[in-house]
C-alpha cells in the first residue's frame, strides 16, 4: 500500500527554527522507503507560509512542504491532504502532529472527516516534547486551555510519540492512556561526518541554544549571565535561536543597557562549529523532558549548568560528575557562581561522548519506522 505523511506545522516551527527543523525532515525523507518496506514513499510539511524557502527543503526529492496563506485551518489541511494524495496515487494518510495541543486537535478533526468523506486509510500519530508541568502552573485560563485540548488529541490519537520513558508514563498516568505509544527522542543536530575529539581550550563564554522565548527560561538564563559576568570580565554570552523575544534581544544589545557581552548568534543547521566557542552551556528551560542541547553540549564536550527539569535530571543521573549541573529554583548568587566555577574547566571523558553520541545513531530510522508501524496497525 502506498501512503504518503503529512506533518502538520501548526506552532510555525519551521518558521522559527527553518535550517535545523528542515534538515530532520529531510532526513526522515531520506529514510522512509527504508524503514517502511518500500509502502511509504512521500513526506510531506503543512504549515503557515514562511518569510523564505530554505535550500536544504531540494536535498530530498520525497520531500514536500506546503506553505498556506494564513493560519493553518481543518479545511485547509483536508483539502492538501486529498489533492496531494490523489496526485501521488496514496491509498493511506498519516497524519504526524508536531503537538497535541493546536496541531493535534486539527489532526484528529482533519483524520475523522477524512474517514468519512474518502476511501483513504487514515492514522494519526500526536508527538510529546514538554513537560506535562508546563501545561499545569501556572492555572490560567491558556493552560487550561492547553491541558484540554492536550487531552482530547491524546486520548483519539491512534499512536502517541514521547521523547522520554519516565514523561510517558506521567502523561499516561494523568490522562488514563492506553492507546499504543512509542518513545522515540528528537534526533541532535549533529552531523553524521562529527567525530568526537578532545576539547583543546575552554572559552571564556556561556552560551543559550534554544527558542527565544519567556516559556525557554530566556530571563532566567539573562539573570545568571549576569551574575556570572559579573565576576568573569570578559565573558561572551552567546545566544542561539529564533523566536518571538528576538527583538527584545536585539533592542538590549544595542541600547548596551545591559553590562553583558551579548552576541546574538541566529539559527544553525547544527552548531558542530559553534561548539568549540562555547565555554559552559545553560539550559534555562524550566520544563525540559529530553534535553537536546544538553546533550549536544556533552557530545561535544561542553559542561552544562542548568535549571531543574526532568531533563536535566536524568542527565545527571548518567552524566560523569562534574559535567553538569543543576541550580535551585531561588538562583542565589553564591550557588550560581560556585556552580559555574566547579564545571567550566570539566573535561567530559570521551568514552562518555562516544556512547552517547551512538545512543541518536538511528533516531532518524526510528521515526519513519515508527509510522510505518502505524499503517499497520488495525
Amino acid at each position: 500500500m502506498n501512503a504518503t505523511v503529512f506533518i502538520l506545522d501548526a506552532r510555525h516551527r519551521i518558521n522559527n527554527f527553518q535550517e535545523e527543523t528542515i534538515s530532520r525532515h529531510v532526513s526522515y525523507a531520506k529514510n522512509l522507503s527504508r524503514s517502511s518496506s518500500g509502502q511509504i514513499e512521500n513526506l510531506v510539511v503543512l504549515q503557515s507560509r514562511a518569510a523564505q524557502e530554505s535550500s536544504l527543503e531540494n536535498l530530498s526529492p520525497n520531500l514536500r512542504i506546503v506553505r498556506l496563506d494564513g493560519k493553518l485551518n481543518r479545511n485547509k489541511i483536508l483539502e492538501q491532504i486529498k489533492l496531494i494524495s490523489l496526485e501521488s496515487h496514496s491509498q493511506a494518510a498519516i497524519i504526524v502532529a508536531g503537538d497535541p495541543i493546536i496541531s493535534g486537535f486539527l489532526a484528529i478533526r482533519v483524520k475523522q472527516k477524512l474517514v468519512k468523506k474518502t476511501n483513504l486509510l487514515v492514522k494519526c500519530q500526536v508527538q510529546v516534547h514538554f513537560e506535562l508541568n508546563s501545561i499545569l502552573f501556572p492555572r490560567t485560563p491558556k493552560s487550561i486551555l492547553k491541558y484540554l485540548l492536550t487531552k482530547y488529541a491524546l486520548r483519539n490519537a491512534d499512536q502517541l510519540r514521547f521523547v522520554d520513558s519516565d514523561q510517558r508514563d506521567i502523561f499516561a498516568q494523568k490522562f488514563g492512556l492506553t492507546n499504543p505509544s512509542v518513545v522515540i527522542p528528537v534526533p541532535l543536530n549533529i552531523s553524521a561526518a562529527y567525530k568526537v575529539a578532545e576539547r583543546t581550550q575552554t572559552p571564556k563564554s556561556i552560551a543559550f541554544v534554544g527558542r527565544l522565548h519567556n516559556e525557554r527560561g530566556l530571563q532566567e538564563f539573562l539573570r545568571i549571565a549576569e551574575v556570572i559576568s559579573e565576576n568573569s570580565p570578559g565573558l561572551k554570552v552567546l545566544i542561539y535561536g529564533d523566536g518571538p523575544e528576538k527583538g527584545n534581544l536585539e533592542s538590549l544589545h544595542d541600547r548596551n543597557s545591559s553590562r553583558l557581552e551579548l552576541v546574538l548568534k541566529g539559527s544553525y543547521a547544527n552548531l558542530d562549529l559553534e561548539w568549540p566557542e562555547i565555554g559552559v552551556l545553560v539550559s534555562s528551560a524550566p520544563a525540559e523532558s529530553y534535553g537536546r542541547a544538553m546533550r549536544e553540549a556533552l557530545i561535544h564536550g561542553v559542561p552544562v549548568l542548568a535549571v531543574s527539569s526532568l531533563g536535566s535530571k536524568k542527565l545527571v543521573s548518567i552524566a560523569p560528575l562534574g559535567s553538569i549541573r543543576i541550580l535551585n529554583s531561588n538562583f542565589e548568587r553564591t550557588e550560581i557562581l560556585d556552580a559555574y566555577n566547579s564545571i567550566k574547566k570539566n573535561i567530559i571523558p570521551i568514552d562518555f561522548r562516544e556512547k552517547l553520541q551512538a545512543d541518536q545513531s538511528n533516531l532518524t530510522l526510528q521515526i519513519p519506522a515508527a509510522w510505518a508501524e502505524l499503517m499497520r496497525m488495525d
